[in-house]
């Protein structure tokens, strides 16, 4: 039973909190220690929705130490809110020494890059005179043939150098992404069991949150990329429950059969039963270029279109499916992945959809039709991993489209810098099935955050060259500092990475 005193505590404060719609505080027993809790003081901004960007200026944040969740947000001016939580929680600072936040900063929630092959960074700007199909063949998949840990040594052990290029690639993809604020990642990798679990382990050591995919391709493939059908079920199962004793809450293996060209109808059935047993998401491609489409329903006659390929393998009909690209969709196809709900969601990756000449995908029709969409940099095909090339690349996707139509507003409306930062982060949370945990900073929600600074040390913004902006009498509301950072910014101005309330990137002492 409570302490009167603290009994007392938690009333006051509720009632307080209720008025501003904060979190409620823990109810403990007593004798059980309060909980700990980070403090922040920050302008935060976020898009919530596609239209409005949500600005609240100098708040603190409590950040539980045990499992980042965010406990509260309360503005700076509720100082009897905050003097109850000093009370009610274990503060790592008092609240009333940390300093306002800086004029020209503001914390948002981490970038999310719900589409990424990591074994073809080193592929990024090349080829790109060619379409889809002919740059897979001759640069994706030479490329990753050379993640072969199947065994060129002795006994079947990987060869020290191979085993050394995927540890090293993979781990430089990591930190590059990290470093360019993508918090949550969707990772393919490829066929080679160990090869992704190495990618896994990288993640785990790094921090950062992720779906990490083994690719599965069984036809169409070179000798080194190519499995038997057995062989692809019986590597993806080792690897999930290789996966899972990792034992990590940010690492999630996600089933991965590369296109409807490249695993075969029965590999495609076999792995939707393994994600419905295992209750794990799937990601694949989908409508990315004509001609792979014309070769898709080529292959499978029976089909309708290519998405009812994967209707009619059971991929659609599982917990979530992450489909890439999503550029060709019939109002057919529209219609049909309707009928799958929340399950369903479509990376829109413009940077690819432009450099590998496929096409622009109507973001604005499919949200239309309620077809929840999200970013994805689609590495290699894109030729940046970082997002908020991805994001400049979408705005500009959609005002080529608004331009074609005859700047026809009501269906084609351009997307605004607030809604490319709603699909990098909320959007893409939603496809992956984390919308309940990350994309949003709200109590209840995980702390996964970037700190950006505008005026940081080597940043490319004009805010870096202003002495003094009040000298000049250059006043910006924080919307244009967002919306200067969006166009502007790059990863200098990204000073603070947080994942699950840690951090696992802080260039503060070098800004």
């Amino acid at each position: 039973m409570l302490s009167l005193e603290r009994s007392m505590i938690i009333a006051i404060v509720g009632a307080i909190l209720l008025e501003c719609n904060a979190a409620s505080l823990p109810m403990q027993a007593t004798g059980e220690s309060n909980p700990k809790v980070k403090m922040y003081r920050e302008n935060i901004v976020q898009a919530k929705t596609l239209e409005n960007l949500d600005v609240q200026l100098d708040h603190f944040v409590g950040v539980s130490e045990d499992n980042g969740t965010i406990l509260f947000m309360l503005s700076a001016s509720d100082t009897e809110a905050l003097a109850a939580f000093q009370n009610a929680y274990e503060l790592d600072k008092d609240w009333r020494t940390i300093p306002a936040p800086l004029e020209y900063s503001f914390v948002m929630p981490g970038f999310i890059d719900a589409h990424v092959h990591a074994p073809q960074f080193d592929n990024m700007g090349v080829g790109y005179d060619m379409e889809l199909l002919p740059w897979l063949k001759n640069y994706t998949l030479p490329l990753e043939e050379k993640f072969d840990m199947s065994g060129d040594g002795e006994n079947g052990v990987p060869n020290e150098i191979t085993a050394d290029f995927v540890l090293n690639s993979y781990r430089s993809v990591v930190e590059k992404i990290l470093d360019q604020g993508t918090t949550t990642a969707s990772y393919y990798a490829t066929v080679d069991p160990h090869a992704t679990l190495t990618l896994a382990k990288q993640v785990q050591d790094l921090g950062q949150r992720a779906y990490v995919g083994k690719v599965n391709s069984d036809i169409n493939m070179p000798a080194g990329l190519k499995e038997t059908t057995a062989q692809s079920i019986a590597s993806t199962k080792w690897f999930i429950e290789a996966v899972q004793d990792l034992d990590s809450p940010l690492i999630t293996p996600v089933i991965s059969p590369r296109f409807a060209l490249g695993a075969s109808f029965e590999l495609m059935t076999q792995l939707g039963d393994i994600a419905r047993q295992y209750n794990l998401p799937v990601q694949t491609h989908l409508d990315e270029n004509k001609h792979e489409v014309a070769d898709v329903l080529a292959a499978y006659p029976f089909a309708t279109s290519y998405t009812d390929v994967y209707a009619q393998a059971g991929l659609l009909n599982v917990s979530h499916i992450i489909l890439g690209h999503c550029v060709h969709l019939t109002d057919a196809e529209i219609a049909q992945l309707g009928t799958y709900n929340t399950s369903v969601g479509c990376a829109h990756c413009p940077l690819s959809n432009y450099a590998l000449n496929s096409g622009i995908a109507p973001v604005r029709k499919y949200l239309g039709a309620d077809l929840r969409m999200g970013l994805g940099s689609d590495v290699a095909g894109g030729y940046s991993s970082d997002m908020l090339q991805v994001m400049r690349g979408a705005i500009l996707a959609s005002k080529s489209l608004y331009f074609a139509h005859d700047w026809d507003e009501e269906e084609w409306a351009p997307l605004e810098y607030y809604g490319v930062l709603n699909l990098a982060t909320k959007g893409s949370a939603a496809i992956m099935g984390l919308g309940d945990q990350v994309g949003t900073l709200e109590p209840g929600y995980q702390w996964d955050a970037l700190h950006i600074d505008l005026r940081a040390k080597n940043s490319m913004t004009s805010l870096e060259y202003i002495p003094d902006a009040s000298e000049v009498g250059l006043s910006l509301t924080m919307d244009e500092l967002v919306s200067k950072f969006i166009y502007e910014g790059d990863s200098n101005n990204i000073v603070t990475v947080w994942v699950n309330g840690q951090v696992v990137k802080d260039k503060t002492e070098s800004t």
